[in-house]
């Protein structure tokens, strides 16, 4: 009788256990709108290109 229950009671909690663990979760949220997906690069770059004409500028 022991063992009909310890069987019983190990059949639920693994198809329990299952069933939730394979379940989605929410979606990812969508990036705000405005924000640049580069990774703020083209900033960069831009800073870069502005000091590097600065810098040839005081060369001169």
């Amino acid at each position: 009788m022991k063992n009909k229950y310890l069987l019983v009671v190990a059949v639920v909690s693994l198809t329990t256990v299952s069933s939730f663990a394979f379940q989605g979760g929410a979606p990812p949220n969508p990036t705000p709108p405005g924000l640049p997906i580069d990774g703020f690069v083209s900033i960069i770059l831009a800073a870069g290109a502005f000091f590097g004409v600065k810098s040839l500028r005081r060369k001169k």
